[in-house]
């Protein structure tokens, strides 16, 4: 998830323009995918949808820059309902 949010981050960034701007995620096109070690006998995975947040940068000051991004819980999907 976070390897994501970075690498969205950065894509976003290389085309910033050269001005503090504040984007806005879209829940449609947001999710999370994260992996798990279950005794080392199996990864599970699961998803999370329709994030919504924002991200502030500005390439005159990037230590400000900032991500904030609320996932749903109910949006949890791991393909098993009892783990969901």
């Amino acid at each position: 998830m976070i390897l994501r949010l970075a690498l969205a981050a950065s894509l976003v960034l290389a085309a910033a323009p050269l001005y503090a701007t504040t984007y806005t995620i879209e829940p449609d096109y947001t999710q999370a995918v994260f992996r798990w070690s279950h005794l080392g006998f199996s990864n599970p995975a699961a998803q999370l949808s329709q994030g919504q947040g924002t991200l502030e940068f500005d390439p005159a000051n990037p230590t400000r820059a900032a991500v904030n991004v609320t996932i749903a819980l109910s949006s949890l999907n791991t393909g098993v309902p009892a783990l969901d």
